[in-house]
Parts: structure tokens; C-alpha cells; sequence
């Protein structure tokens, strides 16, 4: 169904996420890398909890990378939620350093 769409978005991501079609969600998310669809700072919820649920650090550094260039970093719930799978993760120095680098923190983070 997500090839025959003219129109893609993150929406499917969390489709393939909650029904543990997880492979498939991350191929979505790389195709959708690929193509020029928008992004805001609700689009990787669904990227980030594929992250955690397979400990893909490697997924995590490319997201995380790219909410840097998109400049998204300075949203505190984006901020922090990439924070909190760097330690769901086991990568508590690369969550700190993120911590440190936040301008606006909260209680969340």
C-alpha cells in the first residue's frame, strides 16, 4: 500500500511500528529520507521508538543528525526524546553530551 501512495508520509512509520513491522519501518523511513516530503518535529516519534525497540544505535546517530541540519534540536521534547533513547540505548556519554548542548531544558529532560 505505502508504494502505491503518491503522497508519503510519517504516518506510516508508526502504522508499521505498532503492528512490530519494525524492518519495515525502517525501510519507509530511509525511503522517505530520500524523497522531498516535510518534516516537523512530530515526524521521528515513530523512527525513535523503532531505535529503542532494536537498539539501533546506528538508526539513532542518522536521526539524530538529521533533526540536527533540519534544526530541530532547539525543540526541548525532540531534544529530549532522542536524549532518552541514546540511554535506552546504553549510550549514556553521547546522552549527556546532548544534555549538556540542550540551550532549554525542563523537567523532561
Amino acid at each position: 500500500m505505502f508504494d502505491k501512495m503518491s503522497e508519503r508520509d510519517f504516518i506510516m512509520i508508526m502504522a508499521y511500528v505498532q503492528s512490530e513491522r519494525l524492518d519495515e519501518a525502517v525501510r519507509c523511513y530511509l525511503e522517505l529520507r530520500r524523497s522531498d516530503c516535510g518534516y516537523n518535529e512530530y515526524s521521528f516519534a515513530g523512527v525513535l521508538t523503532v531505535c529503542v525497540k532494536l537498539k539501533a544505535l546506528w538508526l539513532l546517530k542518522q536521526l539524530h543528525c538529521q533533526v540536527f541540519v533540519l534544526g530541530f534540536l532547539t525543540n526541548v521534547v525532540l531534544s529530549s526524546s532522542v536524549m532518552d533513547v541514546y540511554a535506552k540505548c546504553g549510550e549514556m556519554g553521547d546522552g549527556r553530551r546532548l544534555f549538556d548542548e540542550m540551550k532549554w531544558r525542563d523537567v523532561l529532560a
